[in-house]
């Protein structure tokens, strides 16, 4: 089970109950990742809590001097699964100078995967060494019928080829089971063929000690050096210092892979972080959570703060938060009129607070985890608090979010106009109704699960006047006012700080039936859309409509795994995880003839056919498929891998999938690698496919396409969601 993270004291709903009667010293709490509840600890004394806390931790200070020696540095790079050539390691460490800084280290050191920069091959090998013939060594499985091959054969083998690919240091592993005589004839050997390569004694010039603080960067650089990638780069790369779209191409050619100036300038939109982050704030898809309190369903599920900070080290930048009136003046959050738990708000806006600009969980997503990425995080206010309670939120929110919550409009902007997301870096906005006005029951405000009813005594229910809003927690709506939605021509006349919630049926009707108003009116203001209140197990719809339809807030439950969340989470895959997506051009134009139903294409779009075709999975049957599938618009479209275990006399069960961008396919032979249903890594899990995209000259099909090969005993899937 992997950990999330540690926390010490009463920072658990349970252990915060507790306060008071049991020592907050002797406790800690350990997060699991995926749905596990966390569990929480009481230990017999302070110093035992400490020490369990250290030890799950990835990251220790052994010895407290908030420095780190060498042998500090090896421990730490085995406890994060790093395999690292000892030797050549030590003499970086060493080259460097005397003393670290532990900080500096630990998020140095957790920033870069150092597996990749070392082990171009295999850096260590295994001898098992017994007693041979005319007293000669030999190398087999000791006591089996295996066969028997000379030691000095293999030394020899090993001095040719062991630096071949790889200039690093190569640890032979001697499994001796030879006596004093042979063991003789195995040194001798080994110097005599291996000769100065063989490391007889310990290097010049180590002295005791640790790496300053200065240095330990430029140590961790060093170990990630590539030279054949350095070697590539320097060929290709017309001014030493960046490879530009022309200069990619040409390294595409040179390998045989698509090499038009579109493919490689995609590539280099996908994974460099340089979004255009100076675009106004409608023209992004916005990774966003529905009943984002709720652990399990909307009718007995458990309300807490871990599913907040599950959201958020996952990228997601909307939550939502529904406040009811609690005991002795403190509001609660919950879904009304339920059997859940209930949870206080004044908890859920210290978590918040805590974890709305950490570094995002990407260990199992991305290869290189990505810097800090702080864009505006939206806080959806479902209010059905008294006026009392309504301030009493305002002041949580004022004194815990302090200058992160934005109270007023940016300077420089107009009225009525929506700011940038790199304008709004490390800010928190408040998401509800503003000003004093009479509102009516609309379509949008219909459905169980959420509305834009305000301060309503029940959701979708009887009409209230939002004079009942606090003016407090009024004027903390800065950008994104709540309104009910009463059709394009008024809402166009509105300015952009008005944003409306749709249910997903409704929001599906526009995408059907005024789809290219539904994104004109999507690029001038912001809409949120969320699940049918029938969904009471919490399951989700399909985002890939709303996306199509310009939508940028499409809340979903974050707490229910499936097919939708994997489109949600591959939609997200890209730009670092930080929850924001540049929506394509066409669909940022306020006067744009996009139609999410056409499927014929249009101006600025260039279908294409994409062609996968399965080779082999892991230890599954190696299944053979190789069929095209039309996509209409790249630019939208999301590509879904899934693996399930055939049954001819059942439901199919899930074995793994993986789902990502179109543009983020790259051609050729490559592996898929698995996801759980959680979305977490099945490493080592993948499938090997051979991956072929053409322009696509004939007519598109409306429906989704998945094409299936079923082997004797799984079945793998592809299946693509058109826009």
């Amino acid at each position: 089970m992997e950990v999330e993270c540690v926390r010490e004291g009463c920072q658990s709903e349970t252990l915060r109950r507790m306060v008071g009667t049991v020592p907050e010293a002797r406790c800690l709490t350990v997060v699991f990742k995926g749905s596990r509840k966390s569990l929480d600890l009481l230990c017999q004394s302070p110093a035992e809590a400490q020490r369990w806390a250290r030890g799950i931790r990835t990251l220790q200070d052994r010895n407290h001097d908030d420095k780190m020696s060498y042998e500090e540095v090896q421990t730490l790079l085995q406890m994060i699964n790093i395999e690292l050539s000892e030797q050549y390691a030590l003499s970086l460490f060493q080259d460097q100078g005397e003393d670290c800084s532990l900080v500096h280290a630990q998020s140095l050191i957790l920033t870069y995967e150092l597996n990749e920069a070392l082990m171009h091959g295999c850096r260590c090998v295994e001898l098992d060494c017994w007693d041979g013939d005319a007293g000669e060594p030999v190398i087999y499985h000791g006591h089996t019928l295996t066969s028997k091959v000379p030691f000095v054969e293999v030394i020899q083998t090993i001095n040719e080829y062991a630096f071949k690919t790889s200039p690093y240091p190569l640890i032979l592993s001697l499994e001796n089971h030879c006596s004093m005589e042979q063991q003789t004839v195995m040194a001798r050997h080994l110097r005599s063929i291996l000769g100065k390569t063989l490391l007889t004694r310990p290097l010049d010039g180590l002295k005791p000690g640790a790496l300053p603080s200065p240095e330990i960067e430029e140590f961790c650089r060093e170990l990630l050096r590539r030279p054949d990638l350095d070697a590539v780069f320097t060929r290709y790369s017309a001014n030493g210092c960046i490879l530009s779209t022309v200069d990619l191409r040409d390294f595409l050619q040179d390998q045989g892979e698509d090499c038009s100036l579109v493919h490689a300038q995609s590539l280099i939109l996908t994974y460099e972080l340089n979004e255009t982050w100076a675009a106004r704030w409608p023209h992004y898809f916005i990774s966003s959570s529905h009943n984002t309190y709720l652990s399990k369903d909307q009718l007995t599920g458990e309300s807490s703060t871990e599913p907040y900070i599950r959201a958020l080290m996952h990228g997601c930048r909307c939550v939502e938060l529904d406040c009811w009136d609690g005991d002795a003046g403190e509001p609660v959050i919950y879904h009304g009129h339920t059997l859940t738990s209930k949870v206080p708000f004044v908890e859920v806006i210290q978590t918040i607070n805590e974890y709305a600009f950490k570094p995002k969980n990407t260990s199992s997503l991305l290869s290189v985890p990505p810097a800090d990425l702080p864009y505006p995080l939206i806080l959806s206010l479902e209010n059905h608090c008294s006026t009392e309670q309504q301030t009493v939120m305002a002041r949580h929110l004022r004194s815990i979010l302090g200058k992160t919550l934005l109270t007023r409009p940016l300077d420089g902007l107009k009225p009525g106009a929506l700011p940038s997301p790199e304008a709004l870096k490390g800010r928190i906005l408040v998401k509800g109704k503003k000003e004093q006005e009479t509102v009516e029951s609309s379509s949008s405000s219909s459905d169980l699960s959420s509305d834009e009813g305000g301060s309503q005594a029940h959701k979708g229910g009887a009409k209230k006047a939002v004079s009942d809003l606090s003016p407090e927690l009024s004027e903390l709506v800065v950008y994104t006012r709540s309104v009910p939605f009463r059709g394009f021509p008024q809402a166009a006349k509105k300015p952009a700080t008005d944003m409306s919630s749709f249910s997903e049926s409704e929001a599906l009707r526009h995408v059907k039936e005024t789809g290219v108003h539904f994104v004109r009116h999507n690029s001038h203001q912001l809409s949120r859309i969320y699940p049918s209140g029938q969904r009471l197990q919490s399951s989700n719809y399909n985002p890939q409509d709303m996306w199509n339809g310009g939508c940028q807030i499409v809340a979903l439950n974050f707490q229910t795994p499936g097919e939708q969340m994997d489109l949600n989470q591959g939609r997200f895959l890209t730009n670092g995880l930080c929850g924001y997506i540049l929506k394509p051009p066409f669909m940022c134009q306020e006067d744009t003839t996009f139609n999410p139903e056409n499927v014929g294409g249009g101006s600025g779009h260039q279908p294409a056919l994409l062609t996968v075709r399965i080779i082999s999975a892991q230890q599954l049957p190696k299944p053979e498929w190789d069929k095209p599938t039309s996509i209409v618009d790249p630019q939208l479209a999301l590509v879904r891998f899934l693996v399930e275990d055939h049954d001819y006399t059942s439901r199919n069960d899930f074995l793994g999938q993986f789902t990502l961008p179109f543009t983020s396919l790259r051609t050729g032979y490559r592996h898929v690698r698995l996801r759980k249903l959680d979305g977490s890594s099945m490493s080592p899990s993948s499938v090997f496919v051979h991956i072929k995209v053409t322009p696509s000259h004939g007519s598109a099909s409306s429906s989704p396409s998945a094409a299936a090969a079923a082997g004797t005993a799984a079945a793998a899937a592809v299946a693509v969601k058109h826009p």
